[in-house]
């Protein structure tokens, strides 16, 4: 949107420079700050005049981009703004519903229980929300890197027939930089099953035979959710996330 803003000022700056009707007549957009900078540089006038705005809110944009994107401060003075954050996760805090990207504390309470589920340290990621004092609230985050990656969650006994663990959390990885294979297992009741992996158009990264055979070509990430019934994965949900 910024962009398509930025492109009807630079019109109106060369209407006004070219066109032979008096700078200061109605049509010139007095709180339009490319306006102002063309008539301040080029024209007679006084730098100072009035006709500028220092209080023009659409300045504060070009003073963020010089900034430092991923420092809490530049928007402490504006309540529920809403920015785009990067960095790699150094740790998560469950109970506190928090993870640190490196200083940053971001809450993921009002993010949706899967979204936190699937993070891991050492992901890189991008997190959007407002910033509240001394943290950000995220209410969406989008994992960058590692590209590939499968998660399973479920009974223990689909993966390890003789494993009294009932819930297992699995995350499987195709990058430099990050286990292949990382793993959390306890005994809270588990009888859903949810998997998230990368379908390659014949079969999935995670290959497990309870995976549901499906009948596409279609390279693409998703997501499947079902229930364990009589030792079988009744499969309830098969969704594209992302292709």
């Amino acid at each position: 949107q910024e962009d398509d803003d930025l492109d009807d000022e630079t019109d109106d700056d060369f209407e006004d420079e070219f066109d032979d009707e008096d700078p200061d007549d109605d049509d010139s957009d007095d709180d339009n700050e490319i306006d102002d900078d063309f008539e301040d540089e080029f024209d007679d006038e006084d730098p100072d005049d009035d006709d500028s705005d220092d209080d023009d809110p659409d300045n504060e944009l070009d003073d963020e981009d010089d900034d430092d994107p991923n420092d809490l401060d530049e928007f402490n003075d504006e309540d529920d703004k809403n920015v785009f954050l990067y960095g790699t996760i150094t740790a998560i805090d469950k109970d506190e519903d928090v993870l640190y990207l490196e200083d940053i504390v971001v809450n993921t309470a009002d993010l949706d229980d899967l979204d936190v589920r699937v993070l891991v340290v050492g992901m890189f990621v991008e997190v959007y929300g407002p910033v509240q004092e001394d943290e950000m609230m995220a209410l969406t985050v989008e994992i960058f890197e590692p590209e590939m990656w499968s998660y399973f969650e479920g009974p223990a006994s689909l993966i390890y027939p003789d494993d009294n663990a009932l819930l297992l959390q699995i995350w499987q990885f195709d990058d430099e930089g990050f286990d292949d294979w990382r793993e959390e297992s306890s005994y809270e009741v588990a009888n859903n099953v949810i998997v998230i992996d990368f379908y390659d158009g014949s079969d999935f990264e995670f290959g497990y035979d309870f995976l549901p055979q499906l009948r596409s070509s279609r390279e693409a990430l998703y997501f499947l959710e079902g229930s364990v019934r009589n030792d079988r994965v009744i499969w309830h949900t098969i969704e594209i996330i992302d292709d």
